[in-house]
Order: C-alpha cells, then sequence, then structure tokens
C-alpha cells in the first residue's frame, strides 16, 4: 500500500494498533485478537495471533 511507504504514517499505524492491542479489544491479551479477513495473505484467516 502506498500509505505504508511513508514512514511517519507506517509509525503512526503502528503505534495506533499496538495501542488497541493493549487497551482496547486485545485487553492486552493477544490470544483475543483475531483476523477476520485477510486477502492479503489468506492462511491468516480466522487466526489469532498466537497462533
Amino acid at each position: 500500500m502506498k500509505r505504508f511507504d511513508e514512514s511517519a504514517t507506517r509509525v503512526r499505524i503502528k503505534e495506533e494498533v499496538t495501542e488497541l492491542i493493549l487497551t482496547g479489544r486485545g485487553a492486552g491479551d493477544v490470544s483475543r485478537v483475531q483476523f477476520a479477513k485477510g486477502d492479503w495473505k489468506r492462511d491468516l484467516e480466522e487466526r489469532k495471533l498466537r497462533d
């Protein structure tokens, strides 16, 4: 994706996703974070980060 080529944008997205995992839906537990759909890597679909 073009927007990931911009280092400032990439850093901001990484920080925001990390914050969501730690304090949001993930509640600090990566075993609860699951990929719903991954057109870019289908073998991740329905898998969790701990897998």
